[in-house]
């Protein structure tokens, strides 16, 4: 099975990174680029990560400090998700505008 440490975890957020050359050639690149499949292949590529990888990150964050320290490494875990979450929700509207 698949054991995800927290060096590994990091270094799959940060590949992640890949998605944005990738989402600019689906808009810029290649015809064979610029049509729906590849749009929505990294689409679902880029949530089921997200998914994963945050969480992975929710479990791990608690197990890599002391334990008298774990239950505060949770909480700042869930309201750092919360206020990225309400963060990213209110920023969205500017695009709008």
């Amino acid at each position: 099975m698949f054991q995800m440490n927290l060096k590994r975890a990091v270094w799959c957020c940060m590949a992640r990174l890949l998605f944005y050359p990738l989402f600019g050639a689906s808009l810029h690149g290649p015809k064979v680029f610029r049509t729906e499949i590849p749009v929505i292949v990294l689409t679902c590529s880029l949530g089921v990560t997200n998914g994963y990888l945050t969480s992975v990150l929710m479990i791990l964050a608690p197990k890599s400090v002391p334990p008298r320290e774990a239950e505060t490494a949770g909480m700042i875990m869930a309201l750092s998700l919360a206020i990225g979450l309400v963060g990213g929700s209110v920023l969205g509207w500017f695009w709008i505008i």
